[in-house]
């Protein structure tokens, strides 16, 4: 085995390997800012270890493999309790105008698809849940957002 490694490292010491392997690994995660190589980076810090230790290169091999498997089931496991989220619950506040009442300015019809409502100012399309056709003029009350359309009930 030794005689392998002296031929694939082409007399590198083990421990400088694992070294440049895990700066190879950083680069890749400086460039992906995924979280895609950093445990093959602490698995490779972990075989340098092993290496400067005097074990042998199918150890350090598996110090790196378990390593960097352990650190990945952690993540997984563990990474919706790190998770940030925003405070805000959407980016353009629009749900906000859940619960108002909205005037329909061109007739909300089912079947040929028309319908509009200004709320707060703003034109929205409108569908209602029921398949009613609901006249222009009338007022509506705006039950949830469903894509770019909003969902309304006759008052």
């Amino acid at each position: 085995m030794t005689v392998l490694l002296t031929g694939l490292l082409g007399g590198l010491e083990a421990w400088v390997f694992w070294l440049i392997l895990a700066g190879l690994f950083i680069i890749v995660e400086a460039m992906t800012f995924g979280l895609v190589s950093i445990w093959f980076t602490a698995g490779s810090l972990a075989a340098m270890l092993a290496a400067l230790a005097g074990f042998e290169f199918w150890i350090q091999v598996i110090v790196m493999l378990i390593i960097s498997a352990l650190l990945l089931f952690i993540f997984i496991r563990y990474r919706n309790r790190f998770r940030l989220t925003s405070p805000f619950k959407s980016q353009t506040n629009a749900d906000r105008i859940i619960g108002d009442h909205a005037e329909v300015i061109q007739q909300i019809d089912p079947i040929r698809g028309t319908g509009q409502v200004k709320v707060r100012g703003q034109v929205w399309s409108a569908v209602t849940d029921e398949d009613l056709v609901v006249p222009e003029g009338r007022y509506v009350i705006v039950k949830e957002i469903r894509g770019v359309k909003l969902v309304v009930d006759p008052v």
